[in-house]
């Protein structure tokens, strides 16, 4: 049997190709929208990439351990809407929980506009209500923030955000 290396374009391509179909071949298998690639969509740039391998995993093993989905988007902006209106939107249209129980949960930052949003599906409300929630922004989002540490807040968030879910 010969093996082969891949290197540069080959390499890139491959991952382009498995990127692309992963979240395809979840759909037609009837399974989860949000392949492991997409646990964190970081547009606005604010996050280094070990913070989002460290959230991307932790995410995947929330997912592994109890079939509820995660997911952390940073946007360059909202467009205009309101944070409220962009994070359902987005989060629908993502397809984040299971169809069959709503069960997911997003976290939204718009830095631009300095706004950030978790977004709980209604089959998880019962672990993450809207008080945990508003606890979590309150106490380890916003002050992050507020001192210049955007990644820190996100990832400080997003493990708040995971524990209260997988409590």
């Amino acid at each position: 049997m010969t093996t082969r290396c891949l290197h540069g374009s080959a390499l890139r391509n491959r991952h382009t190709f498995l990127r692309l179909s992963l979240p395809i071949a979840a759909v037609l298998l009837g399974g989860s929208t949000v392949a492991a690639a997409a646990y964190v969509d970081d547009e606005a740039d604010i996050l280094p990439q070990p913070t989002e391998a460290r959230l991307a995993k932790a995410a995947a093993t929330l997912e592994r351990r109890t079939g509820h989905q995660f997911v952390v988007v940073t946007t360059r902006s909202l467009g205009g809407q309101p944070v409220e209106r962009y994070s359902l939107a987005l989060f629908d249209r993502l397809g984040v929980g299971r169809a069959c129980c709503d069960d997911g949960v997003g976290l939204l930052v718009a830095p631009v506009e300095r706004k950030a949003r978790i977004e709980v599906g209604k089959g998880l409300e019962h672990a993450l209500t809207d008080a945990e929630a508003a606890r979590i922004m309150n106490r380890d989002i916003l002050p992050r923030f507020r001192a210049g540490d955007l990644p820190g807040g996100v990832e400080r968030g997003a493990r708040a955000i995971i524990a209260e879910i997988d409590a």
